[in-house]
């Protein structure tokens, strides 16, 4: 096995050893969706080549020669130059180097030099890539210096010929900012604690992604507008200042009429398989959908746009080509995975682990449902975050199972037995993650038809369950639902009074416009329309948001839950509500809904109920609205 094979899944070490693991429809499915992330790679324009990051570094054998008042020459006697042991082990000798990120033309080919003199005095510059004295590189690669900036550097010979050809059409000149600011810069010295705090102040504040953004939506447009390159040239300005920002204390930004220009431009049309925007082309599908289903302009909802440029030809070249290959290599499974092969013996599942088992899914799919909801740009910090928390509760379920039965081949047997063979695990492929990941050594080792004679620390593992448990018992276990835009709001406090007169007003309402014909669905409209209205008035708005598939928000499974209705039955309803005037709807482009409660109801009469409990609410509501009370 490779010395990279901890970066690979466990499926996937697993596979090497059981091929027919490929049959396995857990394993298919996690194989299809890695497939499917490396076609948005190519579709979204990355493609993967061979390089190397390395730290910039001048040529300091000159720097020393300078110091010791020699004459200057340096190791690297020509411009465009450069010794990276890197590329020399591996015998290049000749490299684009990059700025990363990338913004206008922030390349330069040079040649890979080493002789003697410089494998000496560059001895231990393993990470380093050098550049000569003789040369503007460090002007080149948008103001780069020397304090432990990256760069990357490639061999491939299709970016090198690119480059070159740039740079021969006259596009690789120079681009740095005339003057200067003439605002003297304070330094800093490092027993300045306060001064050092607002130097890392101002470089969390560096905001380098959305110079990026722009940058990027000038290029999809550059074919369609010529003043796109000049735009971009600023942008060169712009990165290298806020890269600097830190250090100088000046934050650039574009000019207001590149920012007028690109006001009313949408995103290109491959810009919608990259892996930030993802979520933003099923919000744009899905706030298409609704438009049309509720009367409005589809065209209007659209976020990305078939512009005619290099970058969404590519976009649908692959997509032809991904589709023509997808049709050759279409694969039927030629059988189904035989589990037994991954048993070590005959064994029962024991009827404590099955209802541990049970329990651990259902925190599974909390879990994972509360990540989709709460994590959308899935940076690079927030996936570390959720990598983390996925980790904690793998170990803790690990923890959990093994107290029960501290034998791990008995164990596994068991759990193997329960995934494969019980319905309620079968049927869900996604289940089978928590048995990969939780014992992803010992499912390696059955692949390898190995037995595991582990011993487990039973009294590590008894202080495990006992914090598990306590961990616990501090949670509620109410199984209500939760709105976190109330609970984390002003308005969480607020006790909403209901009056007799408003069911009245409700009921009246639904057989005024003849919404419905059979008495359930009467009461399915008069409930849901009072859960709107109590929402309403417990936030203070007549205007609703509707969030799409967030669970901690409010959403249609929420509204669903309260109103004690399906699912299904919320999206037709509003659509009738609306149609009938009882409502107005706005579709959102992330596809969420505004709804106005036209009906908001005058404080007056009696009292039906007063509660600043929405769950309760819901109680009161569900009681009220009947079958048996339907008119």
């Amino acid at each position: 096995m490779s010395e990279d094979a901890e970066y690979i899944k466990p499926y996937y070490q697993a596979l090497q050893y059981n091929h027919n693991l490929a049959n396995d429809e857990y394993v298919r499915a996690k194989m299809q969706n890695d497939i499917k992330c490396m076609k948005n790679e190519l579709l979204s324009g990355k493609q993967r080549v061979h390089g190397h990051y390395e730290v910039f570094c001048p040529d300091i054998y000159g720097l020393a020669e300078y110091a010791f008042s020699l004459e200057v020459k340096g190791l690297l006697p020509n411009p465009w130059t450069t010794y990276s042991k890197y590329w020399s082990e591996h015998d290049v000798s000749k490299v684009d180097v990059i700025r990363n990120p990338h913004i206008a033309m922030e390349h330069r080919v040079c040649q890979v030099a080493t002789s003697a003199e410089m494998q000496k005095w560059y001895k231990y510059q393993e990470c380093t890539i050098v550049s000569s004295i003789y040369d503007t590189l460090a002007l080149t690669l948008s103001g780069a210096d020397y304090d432990g900036d990256t760069v990357c550097t490639t061999d491939c010979p299709q970016i090198i010929n690119a480059v070159k050809r740039e740079i021969e059409s006259g596009n690789g000149n120079l681009i740095v900012k005339d003057g200067e600011s003439g605002k003297e810069l304070k330094s800093v010295i490092i027993s300045d604690v306060p001064g050092l705090m607002e130097v890392n102040a101002r470089g969390y504040k560096n905001n380098i992604g959305s110079v990026i953004d722009r940058v990027t939506d000038l290029w999809t447009l550059s074919e369609l507008y010529p003043e796109c390159r000049k735009y971009i040239k600023i942008g060169t300005i712009v990165g290298a200042e806020t890269i600097d920002f830190a250090k100088t204390g000046e934050n650039a930004s574009f000019p207001v009429e590149v920012l007028k220009f690109l006001k009313d431009k949408k995103k290109g049309y491959w810009m919608r398989y990259l892996e930030k925007n993802l979520a933003a082309a099923q919000d744009e599908a899905l706030s298409m959908s609704n438009a049309e289903f509720f009367g409005g302009d589809p065209d209007k909802k659209k976020r990305f746009v078939d512009y005619d440029c290099n970058m969404n030809r590519l976009c649908h070249l692959a997509e032809q080509k991904i589709a023509e290959i997808d049709k050759q290599t279409e694969v039927v499974s030629e059988e189904d995975f035989d589990y037994r092969t991954l048993l070590s013996g005959n064994v029962h599942a024991n009827r404590d682990v099955y209802r541990k088992v049970q329990i651990l899914q259902d925190k599974y799919k909390k879990l994972a449902d509360g990540i989709r909801a709460s994590y959308k740009s899935k940076d690079k910090n927030e996936k570390a975050n959720i990598s983390l928390r996925y980790r904690m509760f793998y170990e803790k379920c690990r923890a959990e199972l093994l107290y029960i039965v501290p034998d791990i081949d008995k164990l596994l047997d068991m759990l193997i037995l329960i995934y494969y063979t019980k319905r309620d695990f079968r049927d869900n492929q996604k289940s089978k993650d928590l048995l990969w990941n939780a014992f992803p050594e010992e499912m390696i080792a059955r692949a390898k038809s190995e037995n595991i004679n582990k011993q487990v620390d039973f009294k590590k593992l008894s202080v495990k369950h006992h914090k598990n448990n306590l961990a616990e018992s501090k949670k509620k276990r109410t199984g209500k639902i939760t709105i976190a835009s109330i609970d984390r709001s002003d308005c969480a406090d607020n006790e909403v009074i209901f009056y007799k007169e408003d069911r009245e007003e409700i009921r009246k309402l639904i057989l005024k416009h003849k919404i419905v014909k059979r008495s359930d669905n009467q009461v399915k409209y008069e409930r849901l329309i009072a859960v709107l209205l109590y929402l309403s008035r417990k936030m203070n708005i007549q205007t609703l948001t509707l969030r799409n598939n967030c669970p901690g928000e409010l959403s249609y499974q929420n509204i669903a839950i309260l109103a004690g209705v399906n699912n299904d039955f919320i999206k037709p309803a509003l659509k009738n509500l609306k149609e009938c005037c009882a409502i107005s709807i706005e579709t959102m482009q992330s596809g969420d809904l505004k709804i106005d409660v036209l009906y908001y109801g005058k404080p007056f009469g009696e009292i039906w109920f007063s509660t600043e409990d929405y769950n309760q609410a819901g109680v009161k509501i569900r009681d009220y609205f009947r079958l048996d009370k339907a008119a």
